[in-house]
């Protein structure tokens, strides 16, 4: 279970980074270069204003964990539907 909080820490951010760079790009360019550009945008970001790093950081965690939890959450039910 630790592993698991772990992984989510660093992991948790990768939706909200990549919807930014997505609604950045206007989805033109594919999903990879949306997670490249809102990687380097907030990672530029966190770097130029260190105080508000720890908010930026935990903001992008909140909204990619709820994300995650949200879609979890629909295929649960889902599969709850067509059993």
């Amino acid at each position: 279970l630790l592993l698991l909080w772990l992984v989510a820490l660093f992991l948790g951010p990768l939706p909200a980074v990549t919807w930014l760079g997505n609604r950045l790009t206007r989805r033109t360019a594919g999903v990879a270069v949306g997670l490249i550009v809102g990687t380097l945008l907030w990672r530029g970001a966190m770097w130029l204003l260190p105080l508000l790093s720890a908010v930026l950081y935990l903001t992008a965690l909140l909204v990619g964990l709820g994300a995650a939890v949200l879609a979890m959450w629909e295929q649960r039910r889902e599969s709850a539907r067509a059993a």
